[in-house]
């Protein structure tokens, strides 16, 4: 009986979670208006990358969807566990609405959920949490740009996502503010590229998939494509990449123009290295270098040397992209619009949290 209660409570949490967002992401209600104006205003990002993510959410976030995967991580079993459980999620902030996943997690599993909002974009989010407390439907949600505002917490789960440097860091400031303590699990996400596998013969529509892959939120998310692996003639692909840009209807935000680019472009050009350049990317090729912020490496597929750069870099590999889904791959179409519960450096965040609870002395691992 207790499982039925349970099962009728997470619905409920799906519907009015979907009631809620739809509501505040629909234009005609307004309720987002003022976040969002005040992000461009605040030239934190453009309105084109805003108005990309709150619809791709608006799309994702769906009952169907949500009830999947409420299904598929069985948490209906723990729920009433739960509800005594304290979470805290670190918002990274390089993307617009970025971490919103684990909010997401958060709201349905009906944890006491804590926000740390990124002060790189401390309005969007915050903007939907408010409306959610003010619905009364769910526990109130503790949210502050501030950590001492969340301090004393103790919290039983953190969801972070950056930097292995910045981990540290982080670990330190959560202690130092009491928000976490000796039993405090981590779920910390570090990948922070992905790579794409292209077939020699390509349609515009893949093109502009790849395109979109690369260039949107200015290639700052991990699942931006930093490596292109083509089948192909690279120096054809260069080709098709930059004729579909210049000539097509590519609809991309400028994003800040970097100087070093145009000096790495120009000696490109004098070493007889073919390259393009175009709001702030140096698309090249060569052997990939992947630490080399805004430079985008196409190189030849080759299967060995392909699954020894999966080796050596598979801890910051976020996501293997190829034109048809396979095995082993997501499809390109996907980059930058995952599904809602898309697994961040491999691991379900649901199923991770559950199955802290279950096996306490086992949980699943990050890989």
């Amino acid at each position: 009986m207790q499982i039925d209660k349970a099962m009728k409570s997470s619905h409920q949490k799906i519907e009015k979670l979907v009631e809620l967002f739809a509501d505040w992401s629909n234009p005609e209600s307004g309720l987002a208006s003022d976040a969002i104006q005040k992000t461009v205003e605040n030239k934190l990002f453009p309105k084109e990358d805003v108005d990309f993510a709150i619809n791709h959410y608006r799309n994702s976030i769906r009952v169907d969807e949500l009830s999947a995967w409420v299904q598929s991580a069985d948490l209906t079993r723990h729920i009433s566990v739960l509800q005594s459980k304290k979470m805290i999620c670190l918002l990274a902030g390089n993307l617009p609405m970025v971490g919103f996943q684990d909010v997401i997690v958060g709201l349905l599993s009906g944890v006491q959920l804590n926000v740390k909002i990124s002060r790189k974009d401390p309005f969007l989010i915050a903007s939907f949490l408010e409306y959610v407390n003010q619905s009364n439907f769910f526990d109130s949600i503790c949210f502050s740009t501030d950590l001492s505002e969340l301090s004393q917490i103790q919290a039983d789960f953190v969801f972070f996502s950056g930097s292995d440097s910045s981990v540290p860091e982080v670990k330190r400031a959560l202690k130092t503010q009491g928000c976490v303590n000796k039993s405090t699990k981590y779920l910390i996400r570090t990948a922070h590229f992905s790579v794409c596998i292209l077939e020699e013969n390509m349609t515009d529509y893949d093109l502009t998939n790849l395109a979109e892959s690369i260039w949107r939120y200015n290639g700052k998310g991990c699942r931006s494509v930093a490596v292109v692996f083509t089948k192909g003639k690279p120096e054809k692909l260069l080709y098709k990449l930059k004729n579909l840009i210049h000539e097509k209807d590519f609809s991309i935000p400028s994003y800040p123009y970097n100087s070093s680019l145009a000096v790495r472009h120009s000696l490109n050009v004098a070493t007889n290295r073919s390259s393009f350049l175009f709001n702030n990317k140096v698309i090249e090729i060569g052997t990939p270098e992947p630490h080399l912020e805004n430079v985008v490496f196409v190189s030849s597929y080759n299967p060995l040397n392909f699954e020894n750069f999966l080796s050596l870099h598979k801890e910051a590999i976020q996501s293997v992209y190829s034109i048809a889904e396979s095995e082993g791959t997501e499809n390109l179409k996907f980059a930058q619009m995952p599904p809602i519960s898309w697994q961040p450096d491999g691991v379900d965040p649901l199923r991770w949290m559950l199955d802290i609870i279950s096996y306490p002395l086992n949980p699943v691992k990050q890989r």
